[in-house]
C-alpha cells in the first residue's frame, strides 16, 4: 500500500482476499491530523519501551501488542482481567490517557473532543 497525500478522502484498505480490515475516513481538520501524528509518535515510544518484546505474528500481520481491559471466552469460565506487568499497565494507562488517542476515538464515534 502506498502513501496517499490527501486526508480529505476516504480510503478502503483490503487484503489479498478482499477482506476489509481498515477504512480510513479522511478529514482536513487540523486537530485531527495533529492527533494522528502524535499517536504514531506515542506508539513508537511505547514500542521502544517494550524492548525485547519482539513482534508476534497475528491474523493481520506481525506487530507488538498491549492488552487492556478484560476478556471472556476461549475456554474461560468467567470474565477475567488481562494479566499485565506493572510496566505494561503503565504504558496502557499512558496511551489511554493521551489526548491524541481520545481525539481519534472521538472522531470515530462522532463525538466532540472531551
Amino acid at each position: 500500500m502506498g502513501y496517499v497525500n490527501s486526508v480529505s478522502v476516504t480510503i478502503v484498505v483490503a487484503d489479498g482476499d478482499l477482506r476489509i480490515p481498515v477504512i480510513m475516513i479522511g478529514t482536513e481538520e487540523k486537530s485531527y491530523l495533529e492527533a494522528t501524528r502524535e499517536a504514531g509518535e506515542e506508539m513508537a515510544e511505547v514500542s521502544k519501551m517494550l524492548g525485547g518484546n519482539e513482534p508476534k505474528d497475528h491474523r493481520r500481520g506481525s506487530f507488538k501488542t498491549l492488552t487492556s481491559g478484560f476478556s471472556y471466552g476461549g475456554g474461560q469460565a468467567q470474565p477475567m482481567n488481562f494479566n499485565n506487568t506493572k510496566t505494561e499497565e503503565n504504558m496502557v494507562s499512558r496511551l489511554n490517557a493521551s489526548r491524541c488517542f481520545r481525539r481519534i476515538a472521538n472522531f470515530g464515534s462522532g463525538e466532540p473532543l472531551c
